[in-house]
């Protein structure tokens, strides 16, 4: 029986099969524009992201620029899964 909560290598490569959902990165910069905070699972997103190689060139660049962001500091990386999990850590 497959796991379910792990991504499968597949290929020579052993690159995890990931599939960034539609929408997925307009809804992480959202969140991170408004709360200052990357968490898990927006980091999960990123990481299909960089493994997608048909994603669109506006797309690519919001990931560049908000990869750029987090090594300014200019936003955190939390190791929570969610903003919530985040915001009733730290209120």
């Amino acid at each position: 029986m497959q796991d379910i909560g792990m991504p499968q290598l597949t290929g020579e490569k052993n690159v995890p099969d990931l599939a960034l959902l539609p929408g997925a990165i307009s809804e992480i910069l959202a969140s991170v524009r408004d709360t200052g905070v990357l968490t898990k699972a927006d980091c999960y997103g990123l990481m299909a992201a960089a493994l997608d190689e048909s994603l669109n060139d506006c797309d690519r660049r919001s990931v560049n620029r908000l990869v750029r962001s987090v090594l300014k500091g200019q936003v955190r990386v939390s190791d929570c899964l969610s903003v919530v999990a985040y915001s009733l850590e730290y209120s």
